[in-house]
């Protein structure tokens, strides 16, 4: 990954790999695009602007804004903000794309930092207050990718995940997805969230469990 200047290169290539692994996309090489552009969407416009500062630390971005609100009125006005071409954005497409599909594998799970967990989860995760339990749906995944994600979590931060399949009938295809281990929930708010606890924008909370309802699970479960 190329230098930056304001933002420490390893947690800029771990927060970028959080947005890929999450909502975001880089674009395909073609004859007149010799390097990838990284895109990334969201209906909420305080949180794409926090990812936008972020990339910024590369190139330029810009961001469009796409309305609904004639032909579909009751959807949301959707987000988008697209850097400019650059070569650690090829260089992360060719590792991390094959043919139209997403991979991953143990380099790009050991660059990931907490900051890129974390905006994986807001992007990709799931949190049910009722049963305070913590999802992350990477079906877009295979789910030998899965089982590698599980393990690296484990490896890396010392987050248990299982890797639990659904099987859509309409579309005839088994999904994947990684679902947090009871015991390990409140690490994940520690050392993942808690963090960046003041930077995340209020759009996103929803998905910020309470610290104190995971520390009464631990007790209950582990004490």
């Amino acid at each position: 990954m190329a230098c930056v200047t304001t933002m420490d290169t390893l947690q800029f290539k771990g927060a970028i790999i959080g947005m890929i692994l999450g909502d975001g996309s880089l674009s395909k090489l073609e004859k007149d695009r010799l390097n990838s552009r990284l895109a990334v969407t969201s209906v909420n416009k305080d949180y794409l602007d926090w990812k936008l500062s972020m990339m910024e630390h590369l190139t330029k971005v810009r961001i469009n804004e796409t309305s609904y609100e004639k032909t579909h009125p009751t959807w949301q006005t959707l987000y988008k903000a697209t850097s400019m071409q650059h070569p650690s954005y090829t260089k992360l497409r060719m590792r991390m794309y094959h043919g139209e599909g997403r991979t991953i594998d143990t380099h790009i799970m050991k660059a990931l930092t907490p900051l890129g967990v974390l905006l994986w989860y807001l992007d990709d995760g799931s949190y049910e207050d009722k049963k305070t339990a913590i999802s992350i749906y990477s079906n877009a995944y295979s789910y030998s990718d899965n089982m590698l994600m599980a393990k690296s979590m484990n490896d890396n931060f010392g987050l248990r995940f299982n890797v639990y399949q659904k099987f859509s009938k309409r579309e005839g295809k088994r999904y994947s997805h990684l679902y947090l281990a009871g015991k390990d929930r409140l690490k994940f708010y520690e050392n993942i969230i808690e963090p960046f606890i003041e930077k995340i924008p209020d759009s996103m909370m929803y998905k910020v469990p309470e610290k104190k309802k995971l520390i009464r699970l631990y007790k209950r479960m582990y004490e």
